[in-house]
């Protein structure tokens, strides 16, 4: 068949999807053997990319290539090719919007931007040329894809670039639809196929950096290869039979993978989709994996089911080995033990955050950080008029306030210095790769840990920054408990204290787990759902005026006292504030941040829905999606509204139980850490909320994170201005 001469309908069947992503693996594979392979490497790679074009282009303009192929122009200089740069600025700059070009990045004489700007389009060609979707691609004249795209329009820009608005809610804080995958249509196939032949020209004209690779190289290729010849025979076999069934709500249930191609194609948008096939076929669905990969899934977000799954036969779904495995790196710790340790370590932190002093001390931390750093901070950022990541400020001042309790010490990430934030990242890329480990074979994972390759390689790197961190931290506390005068008065002040006598806990390993543990889950959890409460908040003036009516009289009688230009709320001040509470728990019900649990099945049980689970499955509960169910919610279960949690007459919150609302966990493994939360939140927001009018920047996208937790991947630009009350 002549993909050149076929311009037929777009193939978007799940077998076509699973064929791009094993194809864009085939693209990635042979790049990186090519940047492996030395010496030659740097030719290797050039034949690649000649393989594809089949064509020179000139300085000064961009050629067409022939047969509807992807265009490759040259890299825009503004020493070496002048005119050609000044042509590609006024190119992107006539497809930006007014607004856009008021910008400092998109103005024309800003040729620093704009050479990063071109370098980074320079990188994405090749994701272009293999089929990838590029946000904001447009179609010349002649009807041949165009893979540039403006400024913010590309994925992945570097930090400073805005992004254009893409499906921000409007219409009274109701989340939009979710974000779907462009379908592949033939054309792109071509492209993918014309690669593949690339990479055999290349191969037979450059042999020699091949013959030099390590057998580890030649394996993978090998693999690569393998699946590129067996998944298009699954789809010439099956697209037939997938044609001539009435389509199905759940994924495609493919012979011998089953629903694991659909999982991996919809990774990246993967709660959405859960959504999705529950609205579609009931609260709960059965899912399986290849053949000995293990993957027996039971997914559900029934209510009904949670109960049981939590309190009623409680004993019948701990955490599970496979969960502990995947959290191997909190080994030890609360998060991943069941059974008489869990106890024990959970009643030493139940006693310990009993500690009168301990919480006050943390009431002390938040309060004080408020004032002399976060506030001041967003008063600058008023002042000068600059958008700035809310979620990234959110991230630091949730780190400080995670370690302070912790080790008796400020880290400073919120200074007025803003030093890097290696740590809080190796944080974030310890989420991503543990959300890898959940959508993968175990044995898949474990091969790629023991040889130290690809995101296990990195999750090894991250947890070696972790552990010197600490290391760090423990330093700085000593030589802190060395300067104080009065020790006895500090004694026991930070929560490293309540461990360091214990002899249970003098395996370094496992402190370090443990600590790892409190940081991810005193910085993420809270962190993240300030951002998203904001996110909701500046969205709905109405229910923020409703807030600020609730918290003025708190705000007068501090303002007529003296207090001073900023109005910072106490705890016992915001604790009776329903209205507050109930937009901080409506926040929770559609964005919690932590969007899923896994449990396991000990022994074989059938749950309420009728559905029967069977020892060693893996039963994944989606509060994600819980809270976007019309059965469960109403039919308003996608609107952002705070009035669901009051009772009839607004004096205070109405109950939901537990296995309804999942944010804070359910049975014997309720948050222990929720009432401390709760608090953090209710000062920053009101503290916020009272002082400032939050704006959100237009021009981005906002979406999720393929993450174990609900990070927003774009961040959350915005613009701060000070009241005048």
């Amino acid at each position: 068949m002549d993909l050149a001469m076929h311009h037929g309908p777009v193939l978007g069947d799940p077998c076509m999807q699973c064929l791009m992503e094993v194809l864009r693996i085939w693209v990635k594979t042979c790049l990186w053997l090519a940047a492996k392979a030395g010496g030659d490497g740097a030719v290797m790679r050039r034949s690649l990319l000649e393989g594809i074009t089949e064509e020179k282009f000139k300085d000064g303009g961009s050629a067409t290539a022939e047969g509807g192929r992807v265009p490759i122009p040259p890299l825009p200089d503004v020493e070496a090719r002048p005119a050609y740069f000044a042509v590609e600025v006024d190119r992107v700059r006539a497809s930006l919007t007014d607004e856009q070009l008021t910008v400092p990045q998109y103005v024309a004489d800003n040729h620093a931007a704009w050479a990063a700007y071109f370098e980074h389009r320079q990188e994405r060609r090749l994701a272009s040329i293999s089929g990838a979707p590029v946000v904001g691609g447009v179609k010349n004249s002649e009807g041949r894809r165009m893979w540039w795209a403006p400024p913010a329009a590309c994925a992945g820009v570097p930090r400073g670039w805005q992004r254009p608005t893409a499906g921000i809610p409007s219409t009274g804080g109701r989340p939009g639809p979710p974000p779907t995958r462009r379908a592949m249509d033939a054309q792109e196939l071509r492209f993918l196929l014309v690669f593949l032949l690339g990479t055999c020209k290349c191969v037979v004209a450059h042999p020699t950096p091949l013959r030099t690779m390590s057998i580890l190289l030649s394996q993978e290729l090998l693999i690569s290869t393998t699946l590129v010849v067996l998944v298009p025979l699954y789809y010439l076999c099956l697209r037939v039979s997938c044609r001539s069934k009435n389509q199905s709500v759940l994924p495609t249930n493919w012979p011998i993978l089953h629903m694991f191609p659909s999982f991996m194609s919809n990774l990246h948008n993967l709660h959405d989709y859960f959504t999705l096939v529950f609205a579609g076929s009931g609260h709960s669905f059965r899912a399986h994996g290849p053949p000995g990969s293990g993957m027996r899934f039971f997914i559900t977000c029934d209510p009904a089911n949670v109960r049981h799954i939590f309190t009623t036969n409680y004993a019948n779904f701990p955490k599970g080995t496979r969960f502990a495995d995947t959290f191997d790196i909190l080994d030890g710790s609360l998060f991943t033990i069941d059974g008489e340790p869990w106890r024990r370590h959970r009643t030493k932190v139940k006693g310990l955050l009993a500690s009168p002093r301990l919480v006050a001390s943390m009431v002390a931390c938040c309060c004080r950080k408020v004032d002399n750093d976060l506030l001041p901070l967003f008063t600058h950022m008023s002042n000068t008029n600059i958008p700035f990541d809310m979620q990234h400020m959110m991230s630091r001042f949730m780190f400080d306030l995670a370690a302070m309790p912790l080790f008796g010490v400020d880290p400073g990430l919120l200074s007025s210095e803003m030093p890097p934030m290696v740590v809080a990242v190796a944080l974030d890329i310890v989420m991503e790769v543990v959300c890898f480990r959940h959508m993968m074979p175990s044995y898949c994972w474990k091969l790629m840990r023991w040889l130290n390759i690809g995101p296990e390689k990195k999750l090894n790197v991250e947890h070696t920054l972790l552990r010197r961190f600490i290391k760090e931290m423990m330093e700085r506390r000593n030589i802190k408990t060395w300067q104080v005068n009065n020790d006895e008065e500090e004694e026991g002040v930070d929560i490293v204290s309540f461990f360091l006598d214990d002899p249970c806990y003098a395996n370094d390993d496992l402190f370090c787990a443990i600590t790892i543990g409190y940081m991810l889950v005193a910085r993420d959890t809270v962190g993240i759902a300030l951002t998203w409460i904001f996110y909701n908040l500046a969205q709905n003036p109405n229910i923020v005026s409703i807030i600020r009516n609730e918290l003025s009289p708190v705000a007068s009688h501090k303002v007529v006292a003296g207090v001073g230009t900023m109005v910072i709320f106490e705890p016992d001040e915001t604790r009776s504030l329903s209205y507050l509470s109930s937009a901080l728990y409506e926040t929770l019900r559609l964005y919690p941040p932590a969007p899923t649990e896994l449990k396991t099945v000990v022994a074989d049980d059938t749950m309420p829905s009728g559905h029967e689970v069977h020892a060693g499955d893996a039963i994944f509960i989606s509060l994600h999606s819980m809270g976007r169910m019309e059965g469960i919610w109403g039919k308003d279960c996608l609107d952002y509204n705070p009035d669901r949690w009051l009772l009839k007459d607004g004096n205070g919150l109405r109950y939901v139980p537990p296995h309804k609302f999942l944010a804070f966990n359910s049975g014997p493994r309720m948050c222990l850490g929720k009432e401390i939360a709760v608090m953090q939140m209710m000062i920053v927001v009101a503290s916020t909320l009272w002082n400032f009018d939050v704006h959100l920047e237009k021009g981005q996208s906002i979406e999720p994170k393929a993450s174990c937790i609900l990070e927003m991947k774009n961040g959350l630009m915005v613009k701060l201005k000070k009241r005048e009350v």
